[in-house]
């Protein structure tokens, strides 16, 4: 599963565009174990992206994600 760090990255995913159909934002915490990766933006992708972003490895008793 792909995640933000950034509320505003999130909002923006959840307002999505003219052909979004479905949309949901959930948030939880999440211990590091379940950190695969993580890709926090330098300053010079920053000042463009603004995102920060952590892929989350799946906990099976977790239906949420």
């Amino acid at each position: 599963m792909s995640a933000t760090f950034s509320r505003e990255v999130a909002e923006a995913h959840f307002a999505g565009g003219p052909r979004t159909q479905v949309a949901v934002m959930w948030r939880q915490a999440v211990p590091p174990a379940r950190m695969f990766m993580t890709f926090l933006e330098t300053a010079a992708m920053n000042a463009r992206y603004r995102e920060a972003e952590a892929i989350l490895l799946a906990e099976p008793a977790n239906r949420a994600f």
